[in-house]
């Protein structure tokens, strides 16, 4: 998966800052947790999650923090799965 955003990317000509990638594992707290520390660094107005767990957790942290999503903060997750559909907002999410 970060290959694939990384070649995504490159081929669109779009830079990336190595400083605003986190990784963790594909879990709640860990999205929750990467999301905390980005914004403590930087102000992104879009988050781009390996799968919808980590995009719950990054949304309830995006929420805590006041950010209003997708008004503020684009958000996306991958797998497409059920949890996308339940949250509010729905969350994006991309069918692998």
């Amino acid at each position: 998966r970060d290959a694939g955003f990384r070649a995504a990317l490159a081929r669109h000509d779009i830079p990336l800052d190595e400083e605003l990638i986190e990784v963790g594992d594909f879990q709640y707290a860990a999205g929750r947790d990467a999301t905390e520390r980005l914004l403590a660094r930087a102000d992104p107005d879009a988050l781009v999650c390996a799968n919808d767990l980590i995009a719950v957790g990054a949304l309830h942290a995006l929420l805590a923090a006041e950010r209003r999503v997708p008004q503020d903060v684009a958000l996306v997750g991958m797998d497409d799965t059920e949890l996308a559909r339940m949250m509010f907002p729905q969350l994006s999410s991309v069918s692998l």
